[in-house]
């Protein structure tokens, strides 16, 4: 189906959601009529925004590609079914959680992250949005994962640029359910092959003790010379043992692993 935006917003907003649709059309991605009105909404409260900058990113070209296209990459590796429960680790800006929200209406997302403006951001985007069944958490993901009312439930977590890989792992993990699924989005230099030995070893017990499996790696290709991005998706076979997720000093000073090893 084509979208296209008609007149203009001003500020860059319809040259955004331009840059991603010419990039959801060559990654052959599908594309709702409900984008245009939404990614706009995004782009207005992004652009008017007085508080902290929620992304590194400037110009309409990167925003539109690097930040919205690419957060529909998921649909590489999975589809979320009608109402299923979503968590989006870390979500700052509200990417890539809301790519799930916007492809299928029917989800039920949280968007989690632990800074104060953030969150503000976050609430002031659903807003503008519209959209129905979006929850902010302001709440570390560690502590998510230890409440027993919010410990493995989640169908989808999905996390980019929140922390280095095992960090991202041990937080995530606790929050799937049994047959649910982590997707995170990496540059190539993270995946290394795993060979049996040392580092290998305590990747895959560190996976076991998290209960999950994997990873399936799916790679493709941003345009506007972006180059090169992966999935990793990692399937929650089993529950995660009672002591994890650790407390963020122990995370952060004794990972389980080191390493750019997914």
């Amino acid at each position: 189906m084509a979208v296209r935006v008609t007149g203009r917003v001003g500020g860059g907003a319809d040259e955004v959601v331009s840059f991603a649709l010419r990039a959801l059309a060559e990654m052959r991605l599908p594309v709702k009529e409900e984008f245009v009105s939404q990614i706009l909404a995004w782009v207005q409260v992004w652009r008017s925004w007085s508080g902290r900058r929620v992304t590194g990113l400037e110009s309409p070209r990167e925003v539109g590609v690097r930040l919205i296209a690419d957060s529909f990459a998921f649909l590489y590796a999975l589809a979320p079914g009608a109402g299923e429960l979503c968590c989006d680790v870390g979500s700052g800006n509200g990417w890539p959680g809301l790519a799930l929200k916007v492809h299928e209406p029917s989800v039920r997302l949280v968007l989690l992250d632990a800074k104060r403006s953030s969150c503000e951001f976050l609430s002031a985007v659903v807003r503008a949005m519209d959209v129905k069944d979006v929850e902010v958490w302001q709440r570390r993901a560690e502590d998510v994962g230890r409440d027993r009312r919010t410990r493995e439930v989640f169908s989808v977590v999905v996390s980019r640029a929140a922390g280095k890989l095992p960090v991202v792992l041990e937080i995530g993990a606790p929050l799937v359910r049994i047959g649910g699924k982590i997707v995170l989005w990496l540059g190539p230099e993270s995946v290394i092959g795993m060979d049996g030995t040392g580092e290998g070893d305590k990747v895959r017990d560190s996976l076991d003790c998290l209960g999950l499996a994997g990873p399936e790696i799916r790679r493709y290709w941003l345009p506007e010379g972006e180059g090169e991005r992966v999935l990793a998706v990692y399937r929650k076979e089993r529950p995660s043992e009672a002591r994890f997720p650790r407390t963020a000093r122990a995370i952060k000073t004794r990972p389980l692993w080191r390493g750019s090893q997914v």
